[in-house]
C-alpha cells in the first residue's frame, strides 16, 4: 500500500508526464511523455549536473575528494583513458575521460541523498522497497534483492540502467549507469 509521501510523488509524476506529453509535429524528446517509470526517473528525477568535471564544479562546487583510475582505451590499446570519481556528500560521480582528445562523459552516479533529486522525482532515498515497483513498474532484474531497470530510450546513448540498492527494506542508493562508447 502506498504511503502518503510516495502516493503524492506518484501523483506528481503522473501529472508531470501528462503535462509533458508530445505535441503534434514535434520530435523533441524532452517534451514527450515518458513511457516507463524508469524513463520518468531519467528525465525528471535527478537534478541537472552535466557530463564533465567542470559542469559538476559549476553546479556543486569543488568535490570533497577525487580519484583517477587509468584504463586502456577499448578501441586503441596505445591510448590510456581514465575514470575520475568525484565525491560529494551523498553523491559519487564517475566521469570517463578519453585519452585521445580529453573529452569527458558522465559514466555513472551513485546517489544516497535526496538533495540530488528533483522534487518531482518518482524516487526518494528511504522509499520502502515494496513501493518501488509500484512507482517504476516491474524490474528487469532482481540482483540479490537490488532492482535493476534498463532503458534504451532514456538518453541518446541508450542501454542505460538504474540499480536500486535495497537495505533493511528500503531504498538506500540509486546507482545510475550511462552507456558510453
Amino acid at each position: 500500500m502506498l504511503r502518503g509521501r510516495s502516493a503524492g510523488a506518484l501523483c506528481i509524476v503522473l501529472l508531470a508526464l501528462w503535462g509533458c506529453r508530445a505535441e503534434p509535429g514535434t520530435d523533441d524528446a524532452a517534451r514527450q511523455a515518458a513511457a516507463t517509470g524508469v524513463e520518468a526517473f531519467f528525465r525528471y528525477g535527478m537534478i541537472e549536473l552535466g557530463p564533465t568535471r567542470s559542469d559538476f564544479q559549476r553546479q556543486l562546487g569543488a568535490p570533497d575528494s577525487a580519484a583517477s583510475q587509468p584504463l586502456p582505451n577499448p578501441h586503441d590499446a596505445s591510448i590510456t583513458d581514465s575514470v575520475i570519481t568525484l565525491h560529494y556528500p551523498g553523491l559519487a560521480a564517475d566521469v570517463y575521460r578519453a585519452g585521445f582528445d580529453g573529452r569527458e562523459l558522465l559514466a555513472a552516479l551513485r546517489i544516497t541523498s535526496d538533495r540530488y533529486l528533483r522534487p518531482e522525482s518518482p524516487l526518494r532515498i528511504d522509499t520502502p522497497a515494496d513501493e518501488l515497483q509500484v512507482l517504476l513498474g516491474p524490474a528487469d532484474e532482481d540482483q540479490e534483492g537490488d532492482l535493476v531497470y534498463r532503458c534504451a530510450s532514456c538518453t541518446m546513448g541508450g542501454n542505460d540502467a538504474v540499480r536500486l540498492l535495497i537495505d533493511r527494506g528500503a531504498l538506500r542508493e540509486i546507482a545510475v549507469h550511462y552507456w558510453i562508447e
